[in-house]
């Protein structure tokens, strides 16, 4: 296989002629040297990880003959070639290796003349290029076994660009490559930019991505190890070690060559500690520059190589600026954006695009002279510094292609990168700092036209304007889908840039506050209050209080967020500007007119308001919670807009009917509107105790006291998680963090039992049954104020509440920007986009990843197991039995606790022969309630129910009764098949096994849907929570949802001191489970017999309004256990009592 340039081979015939004249420093021909390694660089001691990257090169280099790595600046591609090339000596020791430097023409040509000395085709450097290379391409061609690696081939113009002043030589440096081969002849690259890398190696790209978590943790662990030998931390700091450094690498962005540099300045320095170092970068932008340009250890590489982490991001920028200036030019444009959600339709080149601006009315209303004479006109992207005859003259892209070929260059060289899923880049961090370091301090000479001002402010206007020029005027909820998503993408960038904001001039002040105003009202209707008030508190600190629309904003926003002495009192401040003969405004007076800025003060949509408010008031208003009906007003007054009619020629009773058509989705959603409804990211956890397990290598636990919930006095609560490293072994390759929440006894804890409570679902949460079940607190019909409850299992008993599995309520994988749908369902994680007019919520949630979600019941044992280890010996707040103690839940949980204690008692056999070093657990009894626990059991018994109920509810008429019963038969024949193939196929019940998982899946459905028929029953409405509670159309609805709400409030995230935001229903374990048919699967009568015999105490507890695991199939599980007593059970007489 041949290089794709013939460059060099056509240039040899040229040089024939040179030969006779430089003989006398030409070798002759003596034996060949044995091949060796001209590795300039010894192999590296703290090389961690990529061993992903090493099989490809691999790979490629046998297969192709050739490969390109290809990665940002810093992230280890060359370090990468370096364990490559000493791994590859140590196995072939008959191959030559050569490196060769390819930062310029002249270390290229320079590394090339010492491999020629080194073959002895040449005795001294004297030798002319032409000579040196000649000799090297013709040993190439002829020689096999060779390695050529050319390190930091990243000038795109030096191997491919115009020909040097000299015009024999070749035309770029790709001339002067060999021809390569698969296995015999190698050439190994690295570059930073991805188009000269394919060019080089046809497309054999290698691609060099960040470090793990755990890989970057390793690095900087071998990094200081050496140059802190002598000053090993001991005693309790060893404990905290880790937190320290995982905050330290979060900040350095895991990029390999900054986490070298820390740990080289922390262990030569000798006196700063890993978290002050951290506190020092975490300072400002500008301090983190200032620590990174701050060479560490000398670095493996030549002198002309950059020394410093700035110096090396830099060289990247200056490689973009060569290759092509307007994508410099967009570069700098984009670092003033939010970086991680950059839409390319949202970049230059800008449509002369005005037609947002007829829904600004207010900016240009001459009747609003409450709102400033500096706010009499509105500013577009033209009054930014941006003029359109000057748009040539900035560089930026003059067209959509020119558009495309720029981001494709910036993407090329890892300063920007794509993400399909999402539709957008995003920009490194290190990049868009270093990038507005370099134009606030004009060291960036981007000189296309001396005349514009290239600064950080210029590009920081022209985002500005062109985002007031987009976002749509956020007055009204019936935004159209377009209009929600434009301003929903746009949002983070306008949040972005009013952090950095400075009101230095008027001009700036001005940008700031419409900026504010804007984002503060879309806030309100997409339901983030808190940002909103937040927004409208620095928009009146701007105003000096006297713009009387940011008021009427502020009244709605503290309204909805139930802060109701604060909303009066502005009220009151209005009172006479809208009511002159009014002594007291109220803020029912005042919220249909909150929204309403430029008709708030006519006479006609005053009296309109009035009137709508009557009659909602008057409608049914004892059952819809009073911040519903506040939406109801509000959205009275933005029908009004929506007609875009003149106010006094408004058709109120059309806009009564559409006021009263929002009224019934209001009560729907009446029962979550309560204080605090909509969640936001939780705050930052503080005051948290993490301790490294004694028990698993790598695993820890982090917990926190807590204050609430529990508040008799004396009586202690801990919240926290036990985070388990990735387990090959138990099949998980990532991490889980288990949330708890542990209440020791009110009475004698220190000698009371300890018990375990579980929820089912799959997929539901633990968390609340806490606050509103068998917990310390009951929640009242609200979702702030939590109550005493003197019936709390803590009572006599310490209790430990888990969320489980992971991405069930706190419990996560890894951490994920998401939302949360609360009209739809309170609990179901929505993707990036919202749909129109949809009630959701932004928060930090789990992955939502489907590949990391638990689908077995059998395969999560063993973390069950692992977590109890490390609970019981490494928590310091249980003080009781750290041996012994009870699991109690209800629902699913039937069917996981059989086979958790089954587990755990095989465990203990293991230890007692002495195969597993651990601590014995015993299981005292199992409380199952109105459980689910074999499917071929209890199927057969939902027809029963739905026909023949206590309640005389008969939700199956003959007809489908007959049809049920019918299908029962196929039913238990599918379950039969697919318990058979999962034990023969997948004994081991991992979960994983494709045909076993869809036989069972298939068996599943089809019992649900032609058995239990919960899909039919679904869709009816007077029976949309039958599968729950069978007296649900007659009795109120089940469960209540204040919880949710609850566990989703700032404070209560504060004092439990979780990282993200709660998840009430996991659907993606539902879906995870009920595909893989685990319902199906397993031997749970055999594992409760087993356990009874062991000498476990089982309770079977069931209610009769459960129709989903129903009583008349949990008495069938009772008298189908298998055990020694099971005989004398089952001629025990019924007893009947209460």
């Amino acid at each position: 296989m041949s290089h794709p340039n013939t460059v060099f081979s056509n240039n040899i015939a040229k040089e024939q002629s040179t030969l006779i004249i430089t003989q006398q420093i030409i070798l002759p021909r003596e034996p060949e040297p044995e091949p060796t390694s001209r590795i300039i660089f010894s192999k590296s001691r703290s090389f961690v990880g990529r061993e992903d990257v090493l099989k490809s090169i691999e790979h490629s280099l046998h297969e192709f003959g050739v490969a390109a790595l290809t990665g940002p600046g810093g992230i280890g591609k060359t370090e990468a070639a370096i364990e490559y090339c000493h791994r590859f000596h140590e196995s072939h020791q008959d191959f030559w290796i050569f490196w060769v430097h390819a930062g310029s023409r002249e270390e290229f040509k320079n590394d090339y003349r010492g491999i020629a000395l080194t073959l002895k085709l040449i005795k001294s450097i004297a030798v002319s290029d032409e000579i040196v290379f000649r000799l090297l391409g013709d040993w190439f061609q002829d020689s096999e076994n060779w390695l050529l690696v050319v390190d930091n081939a990243d000038c795109y113009k030096d191997f491919y660009g115009s020909a040097p002043s000299k015009s024999s030589e070749p035309a770029f440096l790709a001339g002067y490559l060999p021809c390569f081969e698969p296995h015999r002849k190698r050439i190994l690259f690295t570059s930073r930019d991805v188009d000269l890398g394919i060019k080089l190696s046809e497309g054999s790209l290698v691609i060099v991505d960040r470090l793990s978590d755990a890989d970057s943790s390793n690095l900087f662990r071998k990094r200081i190890a050496a140059s802190r030998s002598s000053q090993k931390s001991a005693g309790g700091e060893d404990r905290f070690l880790e937190q320290d450094v995982q905050a330290l690498l979060v900040t350095l962005d895991y990029l390999p060559l900054a986490i070298t540099y820390a740990a080289s300045y922390i262990g030569e320095k000798g006196n700063i500690s890993i978290k002050d170092y951290t506190s020092k970068l975490q300072e400002s932008d500008e301090a983190l520059i200032s620590y990174l340009e701050q060479p560490g250890a000398p670095l493996r590489s030549n002198s002309s190589t950059p020394r410093s982490v700035v110096q090396t991001w830099l060289h990247s920028l200056n490689l973009i600026l060569a290759k092509n200036a307007g994508a410099a030019h967009l570069l700098c444009l984009m670092a003033c954006m939010e970086r991680n959600a950059i839409h390319a339709k949202h970049l230059p080149p800008w449509k002369e695009d005005t037609s947002s601006m007829s829904e600004d009315r207010y900016w240009s209303s001459s009747s609003n002279s409450d709102a400033g004479s500096e706010d009499s006109d509105f500013f577009s992207p033209s009054d930014m510094g941006v003029k359109s005859e000057q748009r040539d003259d900035i560089g930026f892209p003059k067209n959509e292609a020119d558009k495309a070929t720029a981001l494709s260059d910036l993407e090329a060289l890892s300063l920007i990168k794509y993400h399909a899923d999402d539709n957008v880049f995003s920009i490194h961090r290190f990049v868009q700092i270093l990038t507005i370091h370099w134009l606030e301090a004009k060291q960036m000479d981007l000189g296309v036209d001396e005349r514009i001002s290239h600064s950080f402010y210029a590009f920081q206007q022209a985002i500005a304007g062109f985002l007031l020029s987009q976002i749509t005027f956020a007055n009204r909820v019936f935004m159209t889908d377009e209009d929600f998503q434009t301003t929903s993408e746009l949002l983070p960038h306008a949040e972005w840039l009013l952090l950095r904001f400075e009101a230095s001039s008027p001009c700036t002040l001005t940008i700031k506050k419409r900026l504010l105003d804007k984002v503060s009202r879309f806030y309100m209707i997409r339901g983030d209050l808190h940002a909103s008030k937040d927004a409208c508190k620095m928009l009146l600190d701007i105003t000096r209080g006297n713009d009387l629309h940011v008021k009427l904003t502020m009244v709605a926003v503290l309204n909805l967020l139930g802060e109701l002495d604060a909303a009066n009192e502005i009220c009151q401040e209005l009172g006479m500007a809208f009511y002159p003969e009014s002594k007291e405004l109220t803020i029912h007076d005042v919220l249909p007119l909150t929204l309403l800025i430029d008709g708030g003060k006519n006479a006609a949509v005053v009296q309109a308001a009035r009137e709508i408010l009557k009659h909602v008031q008057t409608y049914d208003a004892q059952d819809v919670h009073p911040i519903a009906l506040a939406i109801v007003n509000a959205s009275f007054a933005l029908c009004l807009l929506l007609e875009d009619a003149e106010p006094e020629n408004v058709e109120v009773e059309e806009c009564i009917n559409k006021t009263f058509a929002l009224l019934k989705e209001a009560k729907a959603a009446a029962a979550l509107f309560t204080g605090r409804f909509f969640a936001q990211a939780p705050p930052t956890p503080q005051g948290l105790t993490y301790l490294n397990s004694t028990v698993y290598p790598g695993a820890s636990i982090s917990f926190k006291e807590t204050t609430i919930c529990e508040t008799n006095v004396g009586v202690r609560g801990w919240s926290g998680y036990v985070n388990l490293p990735p387990s090959p072994q138990e099949g998980r390759d990532y991490p889980i963090h288990t949330w708890f929440w542990f209440f020791e006894a009110r009475h004698d804890p220190e000698n009371a039992p300890l018990s375990l409570w579980l929820q089912g679902g799959p997929g539901a949460p633990t968390s609340i049954s806490a606050v509103n079940e068998n917990g310390p607190c009951n929640l009242l019909n609200n979702s702030r104020d939590a109550v005493n409850n003197p019936w709390s299992w803590n009572d006599r008993v310490n209790m430990l509440y888990i969320d489980r599995p992971v991405q069930t309520g706190f419990s996560y994988d890894s951490l994920v920007n998401g939302k949360i749908s609360e009209a739809l369902s309170p609990f179901a994680v929505l993707p990036a986009q919202v749909p129109k007019n949809d009630t959701s919520l932004g928060g930090i949630f789990s992955s939502g990843n489907s590949s990391l979600a638990p689908n077995s019941t059998v395969a999560a044992a063993p973390s069950m197991w692992d977590f109890m280890q490390i609970w019981l010996k490494d928590f310091p707040g249980y003080s009781g039995n750290k041996q012994k103690f009870s699991i109690w839940g209800e629902s699913y949980v039937g069917h996981w606790v059989p086979t958790f204690a089954d587990y755990f008692y095989k465990q203990n056999d293991r230890i007692s022969s002495g195969d597993l070093n651990a601590t014995s657990l015993t299981i005292e009894s199992l409380g199952l309630i109105n459980a689910c626990t074999d499917a071929e059991t209890q199927i057969p018994f939902y027809p029963v129910m739905a026909a023949n109920n206590t309640y005389g509810i008969k939700v199956f008429n003959d007809t489908t009764y007959a049809d049920s019963m019918a299908a029962l038969p196929k039913c238990l024949n599918m379950t039969k098949t697919c318990k058979s193939l999962a034990s023969s196929v997948d004994p081991e019940g991992l979960g994983n096994n494709t045909d076993v998982n869809d036989a069972c899946a298939s068996a599943y459905l089809y019992c649900f849907d032609a058995v239990a028929r919960e899909t039919q029953l679904g869709n009816i409405e007077e029976y949309d929570a039958f599968h729950f509670d069978i007296a649900s159309p007659f009795i109120h609805n089940f469960p209540p949802r204040w919880a949710a709400g609850y566990l989703n409030n700032a404070s209560v995230q504060a004092d439990l001191g979780v990282p993200l935001n709660f998840t009430g229903f996991s659907s993606v374990v539902a879906q995870e489970f009920a595909a893989a048919g685990d319902f199906l699967k397993g031997n749970n009568l055999a594992a409760l017999g087993q356990l009874l015999d062991r000498g476990v105490k089982i309770s079977l507890l069931y209610g009769d309004r459960d129709y989903q695991c129903n009583w008349f199939g949990g008495e069938a599980i009772s008298l189908a256990i298998n055990s020694s007593i099971s005989s004398s059970f089952i001629r025990e007489d019924v007893v009947m009592t209460g």
